[in-house]
């Protein structure tokens, strides 16, 4: 439960906190290394869109990633609930995905998207830039 300005026992004042929607272990410990250096960064990882979507109820995080690979044809969906919601509508999402799914995500409202596969030198500046 979040009790003012918390998460897990860290203060959010002054800190940016990245929620990633990923189920595969890698594509989070990618997210996670490519914001790593910034000491003022909290990282939020949920395995699914609906947990996403409850936790952005609650809480705005400063910078969505979603890892597309787990959501097939419901990815537009999640990107249109939390492009539609009035707590997340001006977070950006950031999308990381296969080619085929780019036109999809980005005509549902995603802010960037990053091909697969990728490195950190693709990653990790388009994440700072967002944040």
């Amino acid at each position: 439960m979040v009790l003012n300005s918390q998460i897990g026992g860290f203060d959010l004042v002054g800190s940016k906190l990245v929620l990633i929607v990923a189920d595969d272990q890698n594509a989070r410990r990618a997210v996670e290394d490519a914001v790593a250096t910034d000491v003022q960064v909290l990282v939020r990882v949920v395995p699914t869109g609906v947990e996403a979507l409850a936790f952005t109820a609650s809480i705005r995080p400063s910078l969505i990633v979603v890892h597309s690979a787990g959501f097939d044809d419901n990815l537009a969906d999640l990107i249109r609930a939390l492009k539609s919601s009035e707590s997340t509508r001006r977070v950006p999402v950031v999308v990381i995905g296969a080619a085929a799914a780019r036109a999809a995500a980005i005509q549902a409202g995603c802010d960037d998207y990053v091909e697969t596969p990728f490195g950190s030198a693709d990653l990790a500046p388009v994440l700072r830039g967002r944040l």
